[in-house]
């Protein structure tokens, strides 16, 4: 290791080694490669390649030189020793699977500092979320899914843990990846962690404030968006619904509809804007809703918002008790 490089770039810790077969330098604690050498040709060296009789012996181009003279696996007579090929071979295929595992991991870690940078500036936040991925990245908690989608998991349940709202379309615009698949591996991460209530609808209240903030809508209309949606969501987890920002955007939109004359309600248009989705899956997320508590759109303009919230307590009656 050169003497010029005391600390990782990456998390700033000093516990660096060096591979004593690649002459790599690297962090112990986040993985990240910090230095490529070229091992140096030695004098020992210089002096063996100058001999003729190595020559012969070591230069692969000669006739006569086979693989077991390159890696030592040839018997006595010259033939090759099978099984000390296999152990070569398998020691060989560890080896780049651990540098492929490592670099996969500081790829990882590049991809969720950029991706928390979008968002908060906090150091302890980011030092948080990267410690997560690694956590998830040693145990293979998402085996077989892309970098993108691991990192956007791994911040949207970073988020959730120290309960900030971001939804997971927010974060997966950042990137591109794909909601549902973020979705399903961040319910991964949360039960390898043993917390599923982080992803729970515990920080559903928040997220309805802040959007009907946005829309400027009355105290009225955000407490009666915030218990429907509540309730809703909760109805939707029971049946193990993939639910998101367009489910929440139909309870708000619905809650205007069923106040309608007290308060004024808001449009698709500005529900979709405020959300940061399309009218299409506003409306999309509107039947399905609907759905789950049997109602039709048709009855809405003649039902009441305590109407339809009797609808709900009967499928949710917990929550009526509390």
């Amino acid at each position: 290791m050169k003497e010029d490089i005391i600390k990782c770039s990456e998390c700033n810790s000093r516990e660096l080694s060096v591979d004593a077969n690649s002459g790599e330098t690297y962090c112990e604690e986040c993985g990240l490669v910090l230095e490529e050498n070229i091992f140096e040709e030695t004098s020992a060296g210089r002096e063996k390649d100058s001999d003729p009789q190595s020559d012969r012996t070591h230069n692969p181009n000669r006739v006569g030189f086979t693989l077991g003279s390159m890696v030592g696996t040839t018997n006595v007579d010259g033939t090759k020793d099978r099984s000390q090929t296999g152990r070569t071979l398998r020691r060989l295929n560890q080896r780049v699977s651990m540098k492929s595992h490592e670099k996969n991991r500081s790829e990882g870690f590049t991809l969720v500092t950029m991706l928390v940078s979008e968002f908060v500036s906090s150091p302890a936040f980011r030092e948080q979320a990267v410690w997560n991925y690694k956590r998830i990245h040693d145990n293979q908690v998402l085996k077989g899914m892309s970098l993108e989608t691991r990192a956007a998991a791994v911040v949207y349940y970073t988020f959730k843990e120290n309960g900030i709202s971001r939804t997971i379309e927010e974060i997966c615009r950042k990137n591109m990846s794909h909601p549902r698949q973020v979705a399903k591996c961040a319910r991964k991460i949360a039960t390898f962690f043993r917390k599923p209530w982080i992803l729970s609808q515990k920080n559903i209240d928040q997220d309805v404030e802040k959007y009907c903030s946005q829309l400027g809508v009355n105290r009225l209309f955000t407490t009666s968006a915030i218990k429907l949606t509540s309730l809703m969501h909760n109805i939707a987890e029971q049946r193990y619904m993939n639910v998101n920002a367009g489910f929440t955007a139909a309870c708000i939109y619905l809650t205007g509809i069923l106040l309608t004359p007290t308060v004024a309600p808001r449009t698709q248009m500005e529900i979709s804007n405020a959300l940061n989705i399309t009218e299409v899956t506003l409306r999309t997320n509107l039947r399905k809703a609907l759905k789950m508590v049997d109602r039709r759109k048709e009855d809405l303009p003649n039902m009441s918002y305590d109407e339809f919230m009797e609808g709900v307590y009967r499928i949710c009656p917990k929550e009526e008790e509390e």
